[in-house]
């Protein structure tokens, strides 16, 4: 019975976000009821752009861009777009590179490719023993206690990657209208599905406060700490919390032990202090970096500040919302999120089209998509070379399909018919040409 609820019901198939391009990708039918998959990966984008921790992520990104732009410009006017071959220099940018940021998000884990997951260290440790162990940012230049839970054996880091996969899964689970007929074991069996570090803070809480509803406890606990920086710090200092008070707290509801953490860590003013940091200072500072290139021609400085634009405005929506959790998840709630928050671009490959979440809000279509257009052509640009128009299956472009789409993509800029390519005109908004590569 678990097994077709896991491959048919509860997980959905696979899909993709990518916080670059502001795209959800599905790689199978979903169930027109239950969008699990959406609405694994729209927590994804709920944890990048209205958390603190993505925020000051976000905003680590757009500064190296920024910087990369004003470093190999020969001005401000004309300014060479920061490819990665650039970005790698360590004479232009140093340690403050995108490489150092990706690797301070996956702390304590090795991917080994071949086998195609990560790969943790053994330990005799019992199971559900919390450890800790220091790791190096780069990009900060500073020491970090990451901790770690021991289980079957091996030693899991409880990274920012760790912390946001367990608590998208919970969105994976409640969004089945069936979820609530299963048992606390059923659930940590469909979340064992595939990867224990995706699995293992439910594993732990459901380990010592069996009684609890643990995927609520488990969303929450993953949203506070991802709203106060340094998240593994303040994640650990639950799940200590919960391991040396577990007795006491197996007599509250849930409600109660979410509000004892809260107070116990400070997390409202601790997450005023923060908010407040981020608008007297990283806003400000960013802003300053986008008005440097007042003189610039280049469009796709105005992408990255549009870009910006939505991210300020999620986290000026997470400052009036206790928590984003709902009991039951619907399409209708993620619709109503994305109205006030904005919805990424959804690609559905087995249908060969593109749309919003939902209804789609007015300003989608204008904004979203010409925003999602010139990111993806840049990251494509960025990490490789364009050699079909990433676009050529889907309805997101207006001109008809033909084999220039394939072809010639990159000429058809300089084609008058061409004028409406989606491609072309990121290209005309990023200023990349293939010369420059």
């Amino acid at each position: 019975m678990i097994t077709e609820i896991l491959k048919n019901i509860i997980i959905g198939p696979e899909g993709y976000y990518n916080m670059f391009t502001l795209e959800i990708e599905v790689l199978g039918k979903l169930n027109p009821k239950s969008n699990l998959t959406i609405f694994h990966e729209y927590t994804h984008y709920l944890q990048n752009m209205t958390t603190i921790n993505g925020f000051i992520s976000l905003d680590k990104y757009i500064h190296v861009l920024l910087t990369s732009f004003s470093k190999l410009g020969s001005d401000f006017v004309n300014p060479i777009p920061p490819l990665i071959n650039y970005l790698e220099s360590p004479s232009v940018l140093g340690d403050k590179n995108i490489g150092n940021i990706i690797t301070s998000r996956l702390f304590g884990m090795n991917f080994d490719h071949s086998a195609n997951e990560y790969i943790f260290e053994d330990t005799d440790l019992d199971d559900y023993t919390i450890s800790e162990r220091e790791h190096f940012d780069h990009y900060s230049k500073s020491l970090f206690q990451i901790p770690y839970i021991a289980i079957d054996g091996k030693n899991i880091p409880i990274n920012e990657t760790v912390i946001k996969e367990n608590m998208a899964l919970v969105n994976s689970i409640i969004g089945n209208p069936e979820y609530e007929k299963l048992s606390n074991n059923d659930i940590d069996e469909i979340l064992s599905y595939k990867y224990k570090e995706y699995n293992i803070i439910f594993d732990f809480i459901n380990h010592y406060l069996p009684e609890c509803d643990p995927l609520k406890l488990v969303y929450c606990l993953c949203e506070i700490s991802l709203n106060i920086y340094f998240s593994e710090k303040v994640i650990g200092n639950i799940l200590r919390l919960i391991q040396n008070e577990y007795i006491d707290l197996s007599t509250m509801k849930t409600d109660e032990i979410i509000h004892l953490i809260r107070t116990a860590i400070n997390y409202d003013n601790t997450f005023l202090k923060l908010f407040s940091i981020i608008h007297e200072k990283a806003i400000k500072e960013t802003n300053s970096l986008f008005d440097s290139f007042d003189l610039s021609n280049n469009q796709f400085i105005s992408i990255m500040k549009y870009f910006y634009y939505f991210l300020t405005r999620g986290i000026n929506y997470r400052a009036s919302q206790k928590t984003l959790f709902v009991n039951k998840l619907t399409n209708d709630y993620i619709q109503e999120l994305a109205t006030v928050i904005g919805s990424p671009v959804i690609f559905f490959r087995d249908e060969n089209e593109y749309r919003g979440f939902g209804k789609t809000p007015d300003y989608f279509f204008n904004d979203f998509i010409y925003l999602h257009g010139a990111l993806k052509v840049f990251t494509f640009l960025y990490y490789s070379n364009i050699s079909t128009c990433p676009f050529n299956k889907g309805n997101i472009c207006i001109v008809p399909k033909n084999k220039n789409c394939n072809d010639n993509c990159l000429n058809n800029y300089i084609d008058e018919n061409y004028k409406n390519c989606l491609l072309s005109n990121a290209l005309n908004c990023s200023g990349i040409r293939q010369e420059n590569r």
